[in-house]
């Protein structure tokens, strides 16, 4: 038996509220519809997207997430005691790209001595050395949701988390005079707000008795991160031009497809709506089509909401149709 599981967080959930007569009035995409009607829902505890990460590639507890991550990009490193700087907005965590970051991490750098070791990669992964300050603990930003961000704690624990709590809540002053967010007011983005530093830990390699050889994602710490549990990893902008010769390779893959997660942080409606499509027509329509052929036998999608949705060709007669459940945020 093979299978693709999607995992596409932001689909369904914790998505704005002043989104949902809009998408209530925006049909879905076809190949969602199909999907679902051929679909049987199953109930989960996946509410973040560490959640499903933790079932599906059965990762140990105190990850080095931040050494995963460079490792994926290609950038070597010996000490775990990096963090990921994650941008976030007052809706949640956003990404921008890899020549903006760029510019925020020096324009950063020379006024926060502390993050002159910094390392940007080209997709817009910004990394900074803990140094000598290394006693600490951090949270997982899968693991904050909005309502949980406390910004004077920034999610850390130890004998150095008074110090990094310290430059951070400077850092937070910092971003309300930071010139690059006129311009996203201007664009009609939600402006950044804070940074979220997370990443360091003890776990670098780990094995894991998982189904799925192989990951595909577009987000470097999630690459990093399957890579260190045994599986091969793939970015997924290219992953789909041949999905046949793909399903062959690799019997069993996993997708993570965090793009909604920067739309909805940025308060964007359409182009939420627009990633959705993007989605359906080139991740889904191929993999149900995979399914058809007999390439592959289940496609599974995991929404992060406490739901997945399991589609394969074997007979069914369902009385209910299932239907994507959508929450959104006060």
């Amino acid at each position: 038996m093979s299978t693709v599981l999607f995992i596409i967080p932001c689909l369904t959930n914790q998505l704005p509220k002043s989104w949902e007569s809009e998408i209530a009035s925006t049909p879905l995409e076809p190949i969602y519809d199909r999907f679902l009607h051929s679909s049987t829902a199953h109930k989960t505890n996946h509410f973040t997207l560490r959640d499903a990460l933790t079932e599906y590639l059965q990762l140990p507890d105190n990850i080095a997430w931040a050494r995963c991550g460079l490792n994926a990009s290609g950038i070597r490193m010996r000490s775990n005691n990096w963090f990921k700087l994650s941008l976030l907005t007052k809706i949640g965590v956003t990404s921008l790209r890899g020549h903006m970051v760029q510019k925020m991490a020096e324009d950063f750098a020379n006024d926060f001595a502390f993050a002159e070791d910094s390392i940007v990669t080209a997709q817009g992964d910004w990394f900074i050395s803990l140094k000598k300050y290394n006693n600490v603990t951090s949270t997982p930003i899968w693991r904050a949701r909005p309502k949980d961000i406390e910004p004077a704690s920034y999610g850390l624990n130890g004998p150095d988390a008074a110090y990094w709590q310290e430059q951070f809540n400077h850092a937070h002053e910092w971003l309300k005079t930071y010139s690059y967010n006129r311009l996203r007011l201007r664009q009609k983005y939600d402006p950044i707000v804070d940074f979220w530093p997370w990443g360091n830990g003890e776990k670098h390699e780990f094995k894991s008795d998982i189904e799925y050889s192989a990951i595909f994602s577009d987000n470097a710490i999630v690459r990093g991160v399957g890579n260190s549990a045994g599986m091969s990893f793939f970015p997924l902008r290219n992953s789909t031009a041949d999905f046949s010769q793909m399903v062959h390779n690799h019997p069993n893959i996993c997708v993570v497809d965090d793009r909604l997660i920067s739309k909805v942080s940025d308060n964007d409606l359409l182009g939420w709506l627009d990633s959705r499509s993007q989605i359906a027509n080139m991740l889904l329509a191929p993999a149900l089509t995979a399914v058809d052929q007999g390439l592959i036998t289940n496609v599974i999608i995991d929404t992060v909401n406490g739901e997945k949705y399991l589609y394969n060709k074997k007979f069914k007669f369902v009385l209910l149709r299932p239907k994507f459940t959508y929450s959104y945020l006060s």
